[in-house]
């Protein structure tokens, strides 16, 4: 952008020095075309004037008379006048010093007009033909007052002026059309920080309707290429800042509905606590010691419940916050994942789904935090379980990478649409399965990916609707032999 800027800028010293030298090429004989000679024309040695002269001459009778107005002009700027016929003899004069001579003889108006010093007096000439007859006007003033060149001093001013008045007006039209150019998007992106703060996360839009940024054919106009750079991180950033607010809003909806949920799973187990104390303390219904006993059972049960939903509770923001300690020790990861395997097996939840379990090589040692990454497994393949119908297959498998190792739970169950992959592992989400009764926190996939960072591992998950779904999560690995007894 810093080359683009040096660029545009000396793009426009360039445009501005070349309007400025056209104006000083083409503006001086326009003002005297269309200005001084419209108001000053009574220029008195111009060919203009001699001109006019000419036209004002009247020859009558043998006699040539002229005008009195230029006359009076003739005697206001004193000068003299001659008019001489074919053969260079003076037939009229006005004003003529008398030291001039009153015929001509070829060549002698030329060194007159050529050596004023000889005469003392500056000289125009005109040749015309009036009434068949050729003449000659010869016109003069005295050069000590006056030459050719000699402008008056309110001309003089007037050209100056006009001059002036045309390089401010091409350097105001520039500034304006530089400013544009620059200066519009600019303002425009003053705008759209200004709708961002105001919490609108879109682009502003001109009066057609269409991004301010862009053209007709939706490319970013010219003049807003200098600032690429900028609408490109200001398009990120309206992005950014609107995906945000569509997460903070479903992040609102859905902590709403875990609420209730959770409500409503707190309420059932208090609702049935309650109940069965009120049973047990009441003396109008005696019991055996086998329905005590089965009372007891559902007490510990929907404590165990509440336990572990508060559990949760504490677990997931300690990981939000960074606050969970890990204590990790070199274990072997493929019997620790093993572990979980075989528990989830032999849950009663479990027992109408397949498990397969592979690992290569056998034996597998990192360093983790036993607790926590066996955690992080029960809840990934408890997920499986709850959210797939019984009968189907659960693989796991440990694999050993290069530089890492890789855990892998694959289902062949129901899958899983776009919208519960991108909202899978996210806090009080819970998972829909219209077919089963289940209860639960909508924080255990939160938990284990968390715990699945707070290891340095990575989760990638593919899923698709009626095939199934895989999690595969990759850890940092040093291959190193298992510890010493």
């Amino acid at each position: 952008m810093k080359r683009r800027f040096t660029f545009y800028f000396l793009l426009i010293l360039l445009l501005l020095f070349v309007s400025l030298f056209l104006w000083g090429m083409i503006g001086p004989p326009w003002i005297y075309e269309y200005v001084l000679k419209r108001n000053y024309p009574e220029n008195l040695l111009t060919q203009d004037y001699l001109e006019k002269i000419a036209e004002s001459t009247v020859w009558k009778d043998e006699q040539v008379s002229i005008k009195p107005e230029v006359l009076h002009f003739i005697q206001r700027h004193k000068g003299w006048l001659q008019v001489l016929d074919e053969n260079g003899n003076e037939i009229y004069q006005y004003r003529r010093p008398d030291h001039l001579p009153q015929h001509y003889i070829p060549g002698q108006l030329v060194s007159y007009y050529q050596f004023p010093e000889r005469t003392g007096f500056l000289i125009s000439t005109w040749y015309g033909k009036i009434n068949g007859r050729n003449l000659t006007w010869i016109l003069g003033k005295d050069r000590h007052h006056a030459n050719k060149e000699t402008v008056p001093m309110n001309v003089q001013a007037q050209f100056a002026s006009s001059m002036f008045a045309g390089w401010l007006v091409i350097t105001l039209i520039l500034a304006f059309l530089i400013g544009k150019f620059l200066g519009s998007p600019l303002l425009s992106i003053l705008t759209w920080l200004q709708t961002l703060s105001a919490g609108s996360y879109d682009e502003p839009l001109d009066r057609r309707g269409r991004p301010i940024s862009q053209n007709r054919f939706g490319i970013m106009k010219r003049s807003y290429r200098i600032y690429r750079e900028v609408i490109e991180a200001l398009h990120k950033l309206t992005r950014t800042l609107k995906q945000n607010e569509e997460d903070r809003k479903q992040l609102e909806k859905t902590r709403e509905e875990w609420m209730t949920g959770v409500s409503h799973d707190l309420k059932t187990p208090l609702s049935t606590i309650k109940g069965y104390v009120d049973v047990l303390s009441s003396k109008h219904y005696p019991l055996s010691e086998h329905e005590v006993s089965e009372i007891t059972d559902i007490l510990q049960e929907r404590i165990r419940y509440m336990e572990d939903l508060i559990q949760d509770f504490n677990l997931t923001f300690r990981l939000k916050n960074h606050a969970l300690p890990l204590h990790k020790q070199r274990v072997d990861i493929a019997n620790l994942v093993q572990e979980s395997v075989l528990d989830m097996a032999n849950s009663p939840r479990a027992e109408k789904y397949e498990f397969r379990f592979s690992s290569s090589p056998e034996e597998l040692y990192a360093d983790v935090d036993p607790k926590w990454f066996k955690r992080a497994m029960d809840n990934l393949i408890g997920n499986a379980v709850i959210h797939n119908p019984p009968g189907t297959l659960i693989e796991v498998m440990v694999q050993e990478k290069k530089q890492s190792y890789q855990v892998v739970i694959r289902d062949h169950g129901k899958g899983m649409d776009e919208e519960t992959q991108s909202r899978l592992f996210d806090r009080y989400y819970r998972g829909t399965d219209s077919g089963r009764n289940y209860s639960g926190t909508g924080l255990g996939m939160a938990i284990a990916y968390q715990l699945i960072q707070a290891h340095q591992g990575k989760m990638d998950l593919v899923s698709q609707p009626s095939h199934g779904t895989k999690i595969t999560m990759n850890f940092p690995y040093e291959n190193t032999k298992a510890p010493a007894d």
